[in-house]
């Protein structure tokens, strides 16, 4: 009984955190960025009418809204069928995983706008002015070798838990779940490379802030993997000391967390009071 009241305070903090809390905060960013640097003044910022974005943000807090409502359909859905189950047994241990899915739908739907807003921006680029950034990006400039070794070893730590911890025996479970995990690391690798050679995605971006947006990815996805290798080295725990009646805690804490991180963290180091937007002014103002 305490483990379900524990669960309901958690998933009602990701339900409210994650599509409620983050969404309005990342809508109160934007309005700050409509409302202070106008189109007629950033015309380089907008190449598409304002009231495009202005839609577009309604639509995003409508969709997490849905989700919001979606989130609370699902808790009850989950009283309702612990009332009848065994005290220890596992009841849509996954709900907290599905549920997340859903939740960064609205964030992803954004991002992909992101890069469309970004290919119209260079194909609005007219200027023939190209500036070359000459100095080489390397991992070092932007990740500590601290961090960096770490994060491989907190993974290493998951592999050899996962191996010698409980009986290992190659089972099908255990071996999609190790692939699952190389899949993801890899996945997290080739966005730390692509934010180091990649092409430039804002053609006006000041090198100053593109290089800040580098750190702050690559940073990113080495705590992003650190987080995923604890996360499945505390799955493989509660498996031998037989707490997996705990496991339907632990993803919803974990997704809060990335959400957390992701998105805090955005607003805090990429602070929109920080960004050269004079990049973005008409060609007679930008000097």
């Amino acid at each position: 009984m305490l483990d379900n009241i524990l669960f309901y305070a958690v998933f009602i903090s990701q339900i409210l955190l994650i599509s409620f809390y983050f969404p309005k905060k990342l809508v109160t960013r934007t309005r700050y960025v409509l409302d202070n640097y106008p189109p007629d003044v950033y015309p380089k910022l907008y190449p598409k009418p304002i009231a495009t974005y202005k839609k577009g943000l309604r639509n995003f807090m409508l969709l997490n809204h849905l989700i919001l409502v979606l989130g609370f359909i699902l808790l009850a859905l989950h009283a309702w069928l612990s009332a009848g189950a065994p005290a220890d047994a596992k009841v849509a241990e996954g709900l907290p995983i599905f549920f997340g899915l859903c939740q960064f739908i609205p964030f992803f739907l954004m991002e992909i706008s992101g890069f469309k807003q970004f290919k119209l921006m260079r194909a609005a680029n007219l200027s023939r002015k190209r500036k070359a950034e000459l100095s080489r990006r390397r991992l070092f400039d932007y990740a500590s070798p601290v961090l960096v070794f770490a994060t491989m070893l907190i993974y290493l730590a998951y592999i050899m838990a996962e191996c010698f911890l409980g009986e290992f025996k190659g089972s099908a479970d255990v071996l999609v779940q190790l692939a699952a995990s190389i899949l993801c690391n890899l996945l997290l690798g080739g966005i730390i490379f692509w934010n180091l050679f990649g092409k430039k995605l804002d053609p006006y971006q000041s090198p100053r802030d593109r290089d800040r947006q580098i750190g702050f990815a690559i940073k990113s996805m080495f705590y992003i993997s650190i987080a995923l290798s604890l996360y499945l080295l505390a799955l493989k725990l509660m498996t031998v000391f037989e707490l997996a009646y705990l496991e339907i805690l632990l993803n919803s804490l974990y997704f809060q967390l990335i959400g957390a991180f992701s998105i805090i963290t955005t607003l805090r180091i990429l602070d929109v009071k920080d960004i050269n937007f004079d990049v973005y002014k008409k060609e007679a103002d930008a000097g």
